[in-house]
C-alpha cells in the first residue's frame, strides 16, 4: 500500500515537471522581464545578499535570449542584469573587478563563482554565486561585494624581502630561487 502511494506521488511530480518544462517553451520571457521571487538585503549597507526565483515562473524557464550561451555565458547575463542590485555597476564585472573563478557544470544545477577584484588582488568574502538549472532556469544568486571599494594594492616589501622575512620569523631555511 505505502509503495502505491510513493510511485503515485513520483508520477504526479514527474508530470507536473513535464507540464512546466512545456509551457516554458512557449511562455518564455525576455531577460529584463525577470522579476525575482524574494531578495534578501544586507542590514547594514542595504543592497541584496541572496536573490531567489520561482523556478516555475515563465520568465525563468529556458530564456530564449540565453538558451543557446555556454553556462558561463548565461550566468553573466544573469549577474549583468541583477548586478545593480547587489551594488555592483554591470559595466565592472568584465575588466577585472568581478571574475569567473570556477563554474561546477557537472551537476544537475550549474554553480557559478564571481569574485570581486581590485587590481587583480581578491577581496576577502566578495563573492557573487549564480546558480541555474541546466536548460538555463536561474534558481538564485547570493552573496556580498564591496562597491566603492578603492585601495593601492602596491606591495610595500618585495617578494624576496618577504621570503627573507618568513625564514627569519619561523626558523626555516630560506629558499634559494631559481
Amino acid at each position: 500500500m505505502r509503495h502505491r502511494g510513493l510511485h503515485r506521488l513520483a508520477v504526479s511530480a514527474l508530470i507536473w515537471v513535464l507540464v512546466v518544462a512545456a509551457l516554458s517553451t512557449t511562455c518564455a520571457a525576455p531577460v529584463n522581464q525577470v522579476t525575482p521571487a524574494s531578495v534578501i538585503q544586507h542590514r547594514q549597507t542595504g543592497v541584496a545578499s541572496w536573490i531567489t526565483f520561482n523556478p516555475a515562473s515563465p520568465g525563468i524557464l529556458a530564456q530564449a535570449s540565453v538558451r543557446d550561451l555556454s553556462d558561463q555565458q548565461r550566468a553573466a547575463v544573469w549577474l549583468e542584469h541583477f548586478a545593480s542590485a547587489f551594488g555592483v555597476d554591470a559595466s565592472s564585472l568584465q575588466p577585472a573587478n568581478l571574475v569567473l573563478t570556477s563554474a561546477d557544470t557537472a551537476q544537475p544545477i550549474v554553480t557559478t563563482r564571481w569574485q570581486q577584484t581590485i587590481n587583480g588582488v581578491p577581496v576577502y568574502g566578495a563573492m557573487l554565486v549564480v546558480n541555474a538549472r541546466q536548460d538555463g532556469s536561474l534558481l538564485s544568486i547570493n552573496g556580498e561585494t564591496s562597491p566603492a571599494l578603492s585601495l593601492d594594492t602596491t606591495p610595500a616589501t618585495s617578494a624576496a624581502d618577504g621570503a627573507s622575512r618568513r625564514a627569519r620569523l619561523h626558523r626555516c631555511p630560506q629558499r634559494r630561487s631559481a
